[in-house]
């Protein structure tokens, strides 16, 4: 018998009349599966593959997998409830599926992204937590890819304070190496950047008070996903309109 892999389904593709292509996330990273008859309404794990679900599989040793059997983990239903936490999930699904590679620390972010999912499904409902908690999972996932920023010291001298964020450049300067100090980010948005960056995420409650705080950071962190990234994920343009 297949050994159960647990696995988080980023999105899914219909396959002819009754399959769906599945394209799920794990240890090992992003594979595809093929889960046949799913999509028939008696079919015994038509309700478990659909995009979003924490999962246990067990899939065939074929070029393409088949999935043989499937176990429920986390549906994280209150995301389905609230537009925009549900958002912000497809955000981080986005991120993966486009931009992780083989060679990524999949133990590690799988890891990340389960503890990150069960805050935002604690958090859903609140007004603001979503989009904090969208900001600590992209400045992570920059980081797990090898784009962390340090906001611990000047990049070019190491002094440790006070420090400035300059969003053109990705880079920390000190008040002598900073390159326009009146485009750098304010003491406030600084120190919730970094907070975002070093926070242990299973320790989070919500921080800010309004959106007018986080609107700014949402458009920053868009030029570091076009400057990292070399795109902004599509969720997330979606995401701007709900603000």
């Amino acid at each position: 018998m297949e050994p159960l892999t647990e696995v988080y389904i980023l999105r899914t593709l219909d396959y002819r009349e009754s399959s769906r292509l599945l394209f799920l996330y794990g240890k090992q990273g992003v594979q595809s599966a093929l889960a046949r008859g799913v999509k028939k309404l008696d079919a015994p794990h038509r309700h478990l593959a659909q995009t979003g679900h924490l999962v246990e599989v067990a899939l065939s040793t074929s070029r393409l997998p088949t999935v043989k059997t499937m176990q429920r983990i986390e549906l994280y239903q209150p995301l389905k409830q609230s537009l925009l936490a549900q958002t912000v999930s497809q955000v981080a699904q986005e991120l993966i599926y486009y931009n992780t590679t083989d060679t990524d620390d999949h133990l590690k972010l799988f890891g990340f992204l389960k503890k990150w999912l069960k805050q935002l499904e604690h958090h859903a409902a609140h007004p603001f937590a979503p989009i904090e908690l969208l900001l600590v999972f992209e400045l992570k996932f920059f980081y797990l890819l090898g784009y962390g920023i340090r906001f611990t010291s000047c990049h070019v001298c190491g002094i440790d304070k006070p420090l400035y964020f300059e969003p053109k450049t990705a880079m920390v300067a000190c008040a002598d190496h900073v390159e326009r100090l009146d485009e750098a980010c304010d003491e406030t948005q600084f120190a919730l950047l970094k907070w975002a960056l070093h926070l242990d995420v299973t320790t989070y409650t919500p921080k800010s008070t309004s959106f007018e705080l986080l609107h700014p950071l949402m458009q920053l962190v868009n030029g570091l996903h076009s400057m990292f990234l070399g795109h902004v994920p599509k969720a997330r343009t979606i995401l701007q309109t709900l603000l």
